[in-house]
């Protein structure tokens, strides 16, 4: 049992530090929350929650996505497991694992 809690422990930071990655390069003042969760088949969710969504936006999140793929794609044998949902302030909760989030945002103030 304590095998497979360590994998799912070092899968999730492993995908955070690949995600943080790719996110450094692909942001801007509109991204608020930017989270993520593993499921058991080994597919992950990304949830970026944003202030506003414009052409911007929809840029870096698509350079964003195609970064972490190919990074994923490097260090999994899996593909194509990867979703990305973008959600606007207030509409969903970040995942538990977050990998960036403003300081002082708190969903549950600025929900809707």
């Amino acid at each position: 049992m304590k095998t497979l809690e360590y994998k799912k422990e070092y899968e999730v930071k492993a995908q955070v530090c690949e995600l943080s990655d790719a996110l450094h390069r692909n942001i801007n003042d509109n991204f608020k929350s930017v989270s993520l969760e593993i499921y058991e088949d080994r597919k992950v969710l990304v949830r970026i929650i944003l202030s506003k969504r414009t052409q911007a936006e929809e840029e870096y999140i698509e350079d964003l996505g195609c970064e972490f793929e190919m990074q994923f794609e490097q260090t999994s044998r899996y593909n194509d497991l990867i979703d990305i949902e973008v959600v606007l302030v207030g509409e969903k909760p970040p995942l538990p694992h977050i990998v960036y989030q403003v300081k002082g945002f708190d969903p549950k103030i600025e929900a809707y």
